[in-house]
């Protein structure tokens, strides 16, 4: 079990990150919250192991156990999600002829991500991740056919900010 557990580390820890970030939260709390994450599934591995291996899906565990964790810092307070964005990212995404294009491609989709509803970047963040509806919906605590609507939703929305992208570059497909 444990090495099982250490692979999961080593294979999602950045991947976890990741998807915190697609969340919406900055790359430092992201790190802080995957790594609480990682450790309160060690700690449920060595001391409640049958509980540990009653999780069907740990990599989505883990995922909503970071989230939960973000959103609940030491202290028990409730941390807002960051409406400071423009500190980080840009108001507008960036102008073509930059060499720099996957870079800039890449924050100007955390910026159209930024611009999604909660519920639907967590149900965009979960699907980038390869994790089924079903965790989307356990986490939100709604039905599988409501997160997939969720993700419909979220990719139309993604599907309008990044055409405007590609217009502005200049591909015009």
């Amino acid at each position: 079990m444990r090495e099982a557990f250490i692979d999961l580390f080593d294979r999602d820890y950045r991947l976890v990150v990741r998807f915190l970030m697609r969340c919406g939260i900055s790359l430092e709390d992201s790190k802080d919250a995957a790594q609480e994450a990682f450790i309160a599934g060690w700690q449920l591995l060595t001391q409640r192991p049958e509980e540990w291996m009653a999780i069907a899906e740990p990599r989505g565990w883990i995922r909503t156990v970071a989230l939960r964790a973000y959103h609940r810092p030491p202290g028990q307070r409730r941390r807002q999600v960051p409406i400071a964005w423009d500190e980080e990212l840009p108001q507008q995404p960036a102008s073509g002829g930059n060499p720099a294009g996957p870079a800039i491609l890449h924050r100007d989709l955390l910026f159209a991500l930024s611009s999604l509803p909660k519920s639907q970047r967590i149900a965009m963040a979960f699907r980038l991740d390869d994790m089924p509806s079903t965790a989307t919906a356990a986490h939100l605590g709604i039905t599988e056919q409501q997160a997939n609507y969720l993700l419909k939703k979220a990719r139309a929305s993604l599907k309008s900010s990044l055409t405007a992208y590609r217009i502005r570059e200049g591909d015009r497909r």
